[in-house]
């Protein structure tokens, strides 16, 4: 067993690109239910359940979008931290060349 202080690049990209495919699995299910909703909304057109309803899945959907760039962001900065360290790891390194 490593130190439990090990950095392993790859692992960490690894884990980047696992949370970009969930991000990308997530991003496809919006919008929710977009025909059914317009299609209620417009032959529902004096029905307040039809407007809550579709306020509640457009907020859902706003849900979505910003989780989705969340798992994104994460990924992009496990990444950068990866290229740093290895970066680093690589300068101290070649002081020793």
């Amino acid at each position: 067993m490593g130190h439990p202080f090990s950095v392993d690049p790859a692992k960490m990209r690894d884990l980047a690109r696992h949370l970009r495919s969930h991000a990308s699995t997530i991003s496809v299910k919006q919008p929710i239910a977009k025909v059914s909703r317009d299609l209620a909304r417009q032959n529902m057109q004096e029905s307040n359940l039809a407007v809550k309803v579709e306020e509640s899945l457009k907020a859902l959907d706003s849900v979505i979008k910003y989780h989705v760039r969340r798992l994104n962001e994460h990924g992009d900065a496990i990444d950068t931290s990866a290229n740093a360290y290895e970066q680093s790891d690589g300068a101290w390194a070649n002081g020793f060349k």
